[in-house]
């Protein structure tokens, strides 16, 4: 199993991939615009990869790595169109955009998934339950980043509590189903251990 625990590891850190690319060009050059095309082709890519080789995405980096693929076209597109007040608005929420978006993936495959959006089957309703906690943290995180408006200082906080709060649960219902899970990684703001099914079952 070395191999399979590897390549699993090696699918997280590569999802986390267009964040760490975004932040570093953010960060570097202050060019909004091309972070969030660079970020954006570089979570097409991820998304693509992992759906095409059938790999389970981690729920919460599979909801940051939607928003970088839709932010900028939708930004960019709303500034051609001559709608800058929607534009302004859009910029000003970008960062709490990220949680809106991993809360409504979350509700997404909680809705369609049996996994929800824990990413871990059970036999009784705890994964529903599991799923639930993690969507009403991340309602709360994302209006919470809303009045704030302090950018990634903003989300940074919720987003950790997520991945840590994600770990417990499916640690928790692992435990319950006495299966053995995959290792967890953290690179850069974020955590990985076993996704979901989600492309399965929006298709």
């Amino acid at each position: 199993m070395p191999n399979s625990r590897q390549t699993e590891i090696l699918f997280r850190v590569a999802e986390n991939a267009p964040s760490l690319l975004f932040l570093t060009l953010w960060r570097s050059t202050g060019d909004l615009q091309v972070a969030g095309w660079v970020g954006a082709c570089a979570a097409l890519l991820v998304v693509s990869v992992v759906r095409g080789l059938r790999r389970e995405a981690h729920p919460i980096l599979l909801g940051i790595n939607i928003h970088f693929l839709s932010a900028a076209p939708i930004v960019q597109a709303t500034h051609w169109l001559g709608f800058d007040t929607a534009t302004a608005f859009l910029l000003d929420y970008a960062q709490a955009g990220v949680l809106a978006m991993v809360l409504l993936v979350g509700v997404i495959m909680t809705s369609l998934s049996g996994k929800g959006f824990v990413g871990v089957a059970s036999q009784d309703r705890t994964s529903l339950y599991s799923s639930c906690i993690l969507l009403a943290v991340t309602g709360v995180g994302t209006v919470w980043a809303c009045v704030l408006k302090e950018g990634i200082q903003a989300i940074m906080p919720p987003l950790l509590l997520l991945f840590v709060l994600r770990e417990l649960l499916v640690a928790r219902l692992r435990d319950r189903e006495g299966t053995v899970g995959n290792s967890i990684v953290v690179p850069v703001a974020t955590g990985a251990s076993q996704g979901t099914d989600f492309q399965t079952a929006v298709t």
